[in-house]
């Protein structure tokens, strides 16, 4: 919110700290990472947030949230084999249960779209 606010008083380069201050404050934790690769695809900064994702996925083994969103991102950047091998990790990890329908819709999506 408060990164709006400063893109509407004209102060990019506030709004640009205050969109990475979540991720600096709280380096370990995934929400901040995730916000911030959201904003940056919202800014078309695709490589940006492939780079968040990734760093969601490393701080998340068991969640397969940044690996989903990871694989997204690199098929949106054309890195077919990059994104053939993260799909490969998700198929080959044993994710909890509570998962199961995320993965059953989001799979056949991302490898429809690896197949084009």
């Amino acid at each position: 919110n408060l990164a709006g606010r400063l893109d509407t008083l004209k102060e990019p380069a506030e709004a640009e700290r205050a969109r990475t201050s979540l991720v600096e404050v709280m380096p370990g934790e995934t929400e901040g990472h995730a916000l911030l690769a959201q904003e940056r695809e919202r800014q078309d900064r695709w490589a940006d947030a492939l780079e968040q994702w990734q760093q969601v996925a490393k701080l998340r083994k068991v969640e397969p949230t940044g690996l989903l969103n990871a694989a997204r991102v690199q098929l949106r950047l054309k890195q077919k084999e990059d994104a053939a091998a993260t799909l490969k990790q998700l198929d080959n990890t044993d994710w909890p249960k509570r998962f199961e329908e995320e993965l059953k819709k989001q799979l056949p999506e991302l490898r429809k779209e690896l197949a084009k």
